[in-house]
């Protein structure tokens, strides 16, 4: 069977998979990541990512917005499969300042990056990869280098380097783009971009994917031409390209579906990894969720996350309860940096003073608030998985009856052949024949808001009016290889755990998922000030367009306002046909008075 053949079938699996965990209300098991694993290396996607930022210098405390285009590494014209991306600024010291991890959506993904304002001036790396891309090391990430200007700090990095891009230029593709814009422009000109995609380079205008910026012209020339960055790939296996900074079979899985949580279990005495060890994934809410993982000989265990854009609390819970583990989680951002470096020569004086107004421009702007701040969030739809276990044998909704005083009550008179019993100074559940009165079983777990219980004693104590529903499973419940006898699951109006907090054998933290995607309309004038207004416009950045389609006939315009900064502006347009088709457009005009 040939590669492409093998992706293929991967791909055909993978939606039937996706089909199965919602259609039929299962999760994703310990079963299946392991099955991910045995993969051969050999046989594993290659990746490869592209990046087009607004510009390459920035001043602290400006947003760095960008597009990430995602492409199947082998140049075959398909897409990749992950769909998490990660990005991150990392100064010369190899230390990331600024990192975000974005959802891809249809091989794109796009987002703003906000530059901290506490920088040092100087020169850093902006890096974006794939955790797949990891298994290949830090030589095939993205990586371009950008400025950073501080104009409240006078230092500036002595030791500078610069990553080495493409090392030889390769032949282009055949242009599918063709532009038309102006050469010269007046302050607070309204102008326009028009743009072509021959359609022999498209089959769905929908999926071609156009990202546009125009801003103020650096000097450098470090812009790297999407079609030759994506046709040339690195040769792998040799020097740093493979990583060894992992014991678990050195693999980084592909995110196909959403982003890994990975970590460690260890020994609270001896500090020892703990090996076969079963660990629950867990988030408090109304609709309850669940995961395992069993440990591998260094300790290591793996969950697969939803494609949430957001930050949720989870719990990650020793299935025995014992007290003797600790938990620790990886970042899910890469420690291994480039080897290939070389020497850069600094800031000569030109750019000191270029750079100088820049700094100007960008606090006029914040004093006059010239620059829209508004961020808006680009909600992606994704359908939120119904409690694990599917439809429960009972279900009691608490508002169809009457309100009792206690727990014990509610279990005796609303759900039948479901007793909470008390033992002394503890309570107990347990399940018995309707008819006859038997007791059947003890439940394998209780649940309050779909987080497992050590002591069911804490139901007992808990205010009946604070409970929406209450879910029964009698019989055995299978979730991959974990069978649990029986269930109760008791879930309250806010899904809160009714603020009973978790023991010691677990660990909890509010863990975030992927960043939000943001956007930006900041190029053009707010609706309660006109062009010739009195309030002036400094911007550096006249347009940024992230996530741009032309129309069936290949046609797109974009309208834009020129600013007060008299300067030369470099027009970039960039982009992937759904043929897997690259196409970039560069052009330097200028914005002067008449």
């Amino acid at each position: 069977m040939t590669a492409d053949i093998k992706f293929l079938v991967l791909i055909i699996l993978f939606g039937l998979f996706q089909i199965s965990i919602f259609g039929q209300e299962r999760v994703m098991t310990h079963d299946v990541i392991i099955g991910d694993l045995e993969i051969p290396r050999a046989e594993r996607l290659i990746e490869k990512v592209y990046v087009h930022t607004d510009r390459d210098v920035y001043i602290t405390g400006e947003d760095l917005m960008f597009s990430i285009y995602l492409v199947d590494g082998k140049y075959t014209g398909l897409p990749g499969r992950s769909r998490v991306a990660y990005i991150e600024i990392v100064n010369p010291f190899d230390i990331p300042v600024a990192q975000k991890r974005v959802g891809i959506y249809d091989a794109y993904a796009f987002g703003i990056l906000s530059v901290p304002d506490t920088l040092t001036s100087g020169d850093y790396i902006l890096r974006a990869y794939t955790n797949s891309m990891r298994n290949y090391g830090p030589d095939t990430f993205f990586s371009q280098m950008i400025s950073i200007y501080n104009p409240f700090k006078n230092e500036i990095f002595n030791s500078i380097t610069e990553l080495v891009s493409v090392p030889e230029k390769v032949k282009p593709a055949d242009s599918c783009i063709t532009v038309s814009v102006g050469d010269r422009f007046n302050p607070r000109e309204k102008a326009s971009l028009k743009i072509q995609i021959d359609t022999t380079c498209f089959r769905s205008a929908a999926l071609t994917n156009i990202s546009i910026s125009i801003a103020a012209f650096s000097g450098f020339k470090r812009h790297q031409k999407i079609e030759d960055y994506l046709s040339y790939m690195p040769e792998l296996g040799k020097g740093n390209n493979f990583n060894t900074d992992r014991n678990n079979h050195n693999v980084y899985l592909t995110e196909e579906f959403g982003p890994y949580l990975e970590g460690t279990l260890l020994s609270r005495e001896t500090l020892l990894p703990g090996k076969g060890e079963l660990l629950y994934l867990l988030s408090p809410g109304k609709e309850p969720e669940f995961q395992y993982s069993v440990t591998d000989d260094y300790g290591n265990f793996r969950f697969l996350l939803p494609p949430y854009e957001e930050s949720r609390v989870i719990i990650i819970q020793v299935a025995g309860f014992t007290e003797r583990w600790m938990i620790k989680v990886n970042s899910p951002y890469s420690d291994q940096f480039s080897g290939i470096k070389t020497k850069f020569s600094g800031w000569d004086n030109d750019f000191l003073d270029k750079v100088s107004k820049w700094g100007v421009n960008y606090q006029i702007c914040e004093i006059y608030d010239t620059i829209n701040q508004t961020r808006s969030v680009i909600k992606h739809e994704f359908t939120r998985p119904l409690r694990f276990y599917g439809k429960p044998d009972k279900e009691i909704i608490m508002a169809d009856y009457i309100s009792l005083p206690t727990m014990e009550e509610v279990f005796r008179e609303l759900v039948p052949g479901v007793s909470l019993k008390r033992q002394k100074t503890s309570y107990h559940f347990v399940i018995s024949n309707e008819i006859t009165g038997e007791n059947i079983a003890i439940p394998g777990a209780v649940l309050l808001d779909g987080v497992i219980l050590k002591d069911p004693s804490v139901i007992a104590l808990l205010d009946p009016d604070l409970i929406e529903r209450i879910d029964v499973i009698k019989g055995e419940y299978q979730v991959g290889s974990v069978v649990f006898n029986s269930l109760i699951s008791i879930i309250s109006k806010k899904g809160d755990m009714c603020g009973i907090e978790q023991a010691a054998s677990g660990l909890r933290t509010l863990y975030p998922f992927l960043d939000k995607v943001e956007v930006t309309d900041n190029f053009k004038y707010p609706g309660t000030r006109t062009i010739d207004s009195r309030i002036p416009d400094f911007r550096n950045t006249l347009y940024w367009g992230p996530y741009l389609h032309p129309d069936t006939a290949g046609y797109l315009k974009v309208e834009f306002f020129t600013s007060d900064f008299l300067s030369d502006y470099k027009v970039v347009v960039e982009g992937l046909t759904d043929t897997g088709k690259p196409f970039s457009y560069t052009k330097i005009i200028k914005v002067e008075d008449d």
